[in-house]
């Protein structure tokens, strides 16, 4: 679950009080010009795709965002197309859906049959180096499936779908929803029970620690979109032969499908709107016994706009829950926010890209998953750049490494330098490096900001902390905050401080001019 002071943060966010996020975007692969994150587990393990800025061609990629090699926020990612025998130049799409804890991905790729491309569901066991394919149920090479979530438990379970042979309206074969315990290359998918044999299915979901309990979809065969009054939220539970739970009974009676579940018996999902023709409401199910709620109408969002929600976090300590989706007209990303209000949640709704810093000029398009302590993964871009977005919980309106501007996870010369070139910005802006020069997040880059860096010189931090922020000073690093002492001096500055206050009234020429001097007596200082 994640804490209490991170759910504080966010609803204060939601009450327009302090911002509580930072972002990370994260590059495509080498070579590639766009990227998209869509699952995030508890390591921050990302998985999503890298593709051309001009083509469609999707590769399925993993990055790391702690523990590994990377940086956070700008992490180098795997390629786990490469990994499934897809070769780098190659026009199949692959894409990445969700990881577990045992750092097991799972998607799908395209093979190629006679010069057609067909999907089949993939699962990538990063531990255990083993990357198969699920087989779908239809037999043939033209049969297809698709692995949409893996949960927990010691032996995970996979969800997704795969095609089968029988009577479609015409069609050969119809989409079943399919449930599998991972246990390796000898992993058999079972199907999803369904009403008749003219109904289609998806599982979309799978809970951890409750036999596999899945949520999805039941439509009538064939499958079409949204806005099909057929289409049936759905619950399976149960072992072997799982029984089957029709969402739709708690209402609407038309038109919803379950996107995502936790494990305390909570799913989210949309419903068909009752006032407006082909609109869609985010929605949640509190459980199998109660009644759902649309998220649209309970957090004051606009009726007329279509909404759906993708990712659901686990009630937090004091029983807040977080949702997170999108707006499909607007292309927002949003954050339903489920503070307890007796028996029930009271919620309400924030576009995600509201919570980032001041300076900020960067979109968020859709969020599709969020960790149980808050990290939100989604799609954001800025001017013509596409990126996977990572925001992060940042409690109490800071950053959780103040003064590391380039995120090297040290404090040092180069940030100072990076400040001194964007002192006076109060413009928005996509370089990331800028907007974290706005340290005290007022929208300016200015002398408050110069002190946050002055104060944390030759701290480490790891990004990825537990507790959100842990500056660390050694010894040796507290070395490099004599070292900077000594620069200044030779500069004429009797301290840090007395920098920092001759800043507030120097002109861009004059800090322009001291931060090249500061930076070659450092340099000079570093290679004696």
């Amino acid at each position: 679950m994640f804490s209490a002071c991170v759910a504080s943060a966010v609803v204060a966010s939601a009450a327009g009080q302090a911002v509580t996020f930072e972002f990370y975007p994260l590059r495509p692969l080498a070579g590639l010009d766009a990227s998209s994150g869509v699952g995030i587990n508890a390591k921050y393990t990302v998985v999503g795709w890298s593709r051309p800025a001009n083509s469609g061609v999707r590769r399925a990629t993993l990055w790391q965002l702690c523990g590994g090699s990377g940086v956070l926020g700008y992490s180098e990612g795997t390629d786990l197309a490469a990994l499934a025998g897809i070769a780098s130049n190659s026009s199949l799409d692959s894409e990445g859906f969700e990881i577990n804890n045992d750092e097991t991905a799972v998607g799908y790729v395209e093979i190629d049959v006679s010069g057609s491309p067909f999907r089949r569901g993939f699962v990538w066991d990063m531990g255990e180096a083993v990357y198969e394919d699920i087989a779908p149920f239809a037999s043939g090479a033209t049969g297809e499936s698709h692995a949409n979530s893996i949960s927990d438990d010691t032996v995970p379970y996979v969800v997704g779908w795969a095609t089968e042979e029988g009577d479609c309206f015409g069609q050969p074969l119809r989409e079943i929803g399919f449930r599998m315990a991972w246990v390796g290359s000898s992993s058999t998918p079972s199907a999803l029970p369904v009403d008749s044999t003219t109904e289609t299915a998806r599982g979309n979901d799978v809970a951890t620690g409750d036999s596999g309990r899945t949520v999805g979809l039941r439509t009538e065969c064939p499958l079409n979109s949204a806005c099909d009054p057929s289409f049936e939220a759905t619950e399976w539970t149960g072992g072997s032969t799982p029984s089957i739970t029709s969402l739709n009974e708690l209402g609407p009676d038309d038109g919803s499908q379950a996107n995502a579940t936790n494990d305390d018996g909570m799913a989210c999902g949309y419903m068909r709107a009752e006032d407006f023709d082909c609109v869609t409401h985010a929605a949640f199910w509190p459980s199998t016994t109660g009644t759902v709620v649309n998220l649209s109408d309970a957090s004051g969002y606009p009726l007329e706009r279509t909404t759906e929600a993708l990712g659901i976090s686990e009630p937090s300590g004091n029983g807040v829950v977080l949702a997170v989706g999108r707006d499909s007209i607007l292309l927002r990303g949003l954050l339903w926010i489920g503070s307890p209000a007796g028996p029930t949640l009271d919620w309400t709704y924030v576009y995600i890209d509201d919570l980032m810093p001041p300076l900020s000029a960067w979109t968020v398009s859709v969020a599709f998953d969020v960790t149980d302590d808050g990290w939100i993964v989604g799609e954001g871009g800025c001017g013509s750049v596409t990126r996977a977005i990572v925001m992060r919980p940042a409690p109490g309106g800071g950053f959780a490494c103040p003064g590391d501007v380039n995120q090297d996870d040290d404090v040092g010369a180069a940030d100072l330098s990076i400040l001194l070139g964007a002192w006076g910005q109060d413009e928005p802006v996509c370089a990331v490096e800028i907007i974290l020069c706005d340290m005290n997040m007022d929208g300016v880059v200015g002398v408050a900001d110069l002190s946050i860096p002055l104060g944390e010189w030759g701290n480490s931090c790891s990004m990825c902390s537990s507790s959100m922020q842990s500056m660390q000073q050694s010894s040796e690093e507290s070395e490099t905050l004599d070292a900077l002492a000594e620069a200044l001096a030779a500069l004429g500055f009797g301290s840090p401080m007395g920098f920092v206050e001759w800043g507030a009234t120097a002109s861009l020429e004059q800090l322009a001019s001291v931060g090249s001097g500061l930076a070659a007596v450092l340099d000079a200082k570093g290679g004696e």
